[in-house]
């Protein structure tokens, strides 16, 4: 099982992210507690202080998210079952919802240290304003078979899906940060400009 170094230009894009979502964070509460000051005084009553204390806690978070891609650590394993899942969720546009449906590609794997965990690998479906869409069934039948038992998973913290070093992968190379496919020659991705990773099966 090879070890993977993250190009320069990858590890500046993940960086970039965190410190992006820092300085909103920051401006978040800055903005939060100048309101608090501003209000604090007309509020004499103790529980109304510990409610309005707890809502400037959870307000930034609330409007931001948690940085989910962050809170995973980097792992390396090795795949030992292959499922696929739907998921609903919904998205917004302007001041409204929309609920969608995906179908989403879930590998169980185990690591070197014989920790066995569940890693998102790829996410496949349609979103629709009209409702709840219908899954687009030929695209996740088009990217059923893309990974098996026994291909190799690289989680990156900062990166919401891993590397996947996989025996059924058709003659692109996927970039890790867009996911964009490319032509196995090609060493940057022609969509986002970033270096792709490459492992040489030969050298395995």
């Amino acid at each position: 099982m090879n070890e993977i170094t993250l190009p320069h230009d990858i590890k500046q894009y993940i960086r970039r992210k965190a410190i992006g979502y820092l300085v909103k964070l920051f401006l978040w509460y800055t903005a939060v507690v100048a309101v608090n000051i501003a209000i604090w005084n007309y509020f004499t009553n103790p529980v109304t202080h510990v409610i309005v204390t707890v809502a400037s806690i959870l307000l930034p978070f609330l409007f931001l998210g948690l940085p989910k891609d962050f809170l995973h650590s980097t792992v390396v394993g090795t795949v030992t079952s292959v499922h696929i899942t739907e998921e609903t969720g919904s998205y917004r546009t302007g001041v409204r919802y929309w609920p969608y449906t995906k179908h989403v590609v879930m590998l169980d794997i185990v690591t070197k240290d014989g920790k066995n965990l569940r890693v998102k690998a790829r996410e496949y479906g349609m979103r629709s304003q009209q409702g709840f869409a219908v899954p687009f069934e030929g695209d996740i039948q088009l990217h059923m078979n893309d990974f098996a038992i026994g291909d190799t998973v690289y989680r990156f913290r900062g990166l919401p899906f891993p590397f996947i070093e996989t025996q059924n992968r058709k003659n692109t190379e996927e970039c890790i940060v867009c996911l964009s496919e490319n032509p196995c020659e090609q060493s940057i991705c022609h969509y986002c400009g970033r270096t792709l990773l490459k492992i040489d099966l030969d050298d395995k």
